[in-house]
């Protein structure tokens, strides 16, 4: 799993390979599909997603993953709701993540929401 962290560089989530998206409790609560982010409990759409970065309907970044420099993009268009998925198991909790390096800020900057408005919007 790979750790998710917010502008400000402390640990919000993790993204399975799976494309699952667990918050620091392990609860899913966002799944990947198709270059889109989704929220779990009703497909409701979230964002688009470029390896780890996970940005809101704007485009603007709300999370990136250490190894991987945050990006931005011009505002994307809705896509298609996927399915509603079955809940995955709940993970192994993964050893804590070492604090990445303060990345630069992305072209466009920061989005105004964090990690659980994110999750709300």
């Amino acid at each position: 799993m790979i750790a998710l962290f917010g502008r400000d560089c402390s640990p919000v989530a993790w993204l399975h390979d799976s494309g699952n998206i667990f918050d620091q409790d392990l609860k899913f609560v966002a799944l990947v599909r198709g270059g889109n982010v989704f929220r779990a409990f009703d497909v409701a759409w979230l964002g688009p997603v470029d390896h780890t970065t996970l940005m809101d309907r704007t485009g603007l970044p709300v999370t990136f993953g250490n190894g991987y420099a945050p990006k931005s993009r011009l505002a994307p268009l809705e896509p298609v709701q996927p399915l509603k998925p079955l809940k995955p198991l709940q993970p192994l909790r993964p050893l804590p993540p070492p604090t990445p390096l303060v990345p630069l800020v992305p072209l466009g900057g920061w989005s105004a929401l964090d990690f659980d408005e994110y999750l709300r919007s």
